[in-house]
C-alpha cells in the first residue's frame, strides 16, 4: 500500500511538472523569426520606399533586424531583454558598425538640425509589447517616437 501511494504521488507530480511545462513562458514565445508591417508613423513619401522589416530573437538574447529603404538593406543588432509583455531592444551596431558611428555617419549626410535632434533623442533603445498568446509584437522606440512597426511570428521550421 505504501509503494502504491508513492508511485501515484509521482505520476501526478511528473504530470503536473508536464502541464507546467506545456504552457511557454514570454521568452520562450519572443524567440524566433518575425515579418514586420510596414513601418507607420512615417512621411507616407519615406514609407512608401521602405520593405517590410524582420527581426530574429535568438536564445542567447541578442537580437537581428534587418529593414530595407530604396532597395538597400540595413542590419541592426543588439541585445534584449523581457518583463511580462514588455520587450526592450538595444541597438549595439548598425551595419556592423558601432551605434555612436552609425549616428555619426547619418548625421553628416543629414543636414537638417531637427532630424540630427530627433536621432540625438532615440537612443538607440526601441520598446515593444508581446501579444499575450505570443503571435504580434508592436514595437516603437524607446521614447514612443518614430516609426511603428507591428511584427508577426513566423512559424517554427524546426
Amino acid at each position: 500500500m505504501k509503494n502504491s501511494l508513492s508511485l501515484q504521488s509521482l505520476g501526478l507530480a511528473g504530470i503536473f511538472l508536464i502541464l507546467c511545462g506545456c504552457s511557454a513562458g514570454p521568452e520562450a514565445k519572443l524567440i524566433g523569426k518575425w515579418k514586420g508591417s510596414p513601418p507607420t508613423g512615417l512621411d507616407p513619401r519615406i514609407a512608401s520606399l521602405m520593405g517590410n522589416p524582420t527581426v530574429e530573437f535568438a536564445k542567447d538574447k541578442t537580437f537581428k533586424q534587418e529593414f530595407s529603404i530604396l532597395g538597400r538593406t540595413a542590419t541592426m543588432e543588439g541585445t534584449w531583454t523581457i518583463s511580462g509583455n514588455s520587450v526592450s531592444m538595444t541597438i549595439a551596431k548598425v551595419d556592423g558598425k558601432s551605434i555612436e558611428e552609425a549616428k555619426a555617419q547619418a548625421k553628416a549626410a543629414i543636414k537638417d538640425p531637427a532630424l540630427q535632434k530627433k536621432m540625438d533623442e532615440n537612443g538607440g533603445v526601441e520598446a515593444g509589447t508581446l501579444s499575450s498568446d505570443g503571435k504580434t509584437l508592436s514595437v516603437n522606440n524607446a521614447k514612443g517616437s518614430g516609426a511603428g512597426i507591428t511584427y508577426t511570428k513566423e512559424p517554427s521550421t524546426s
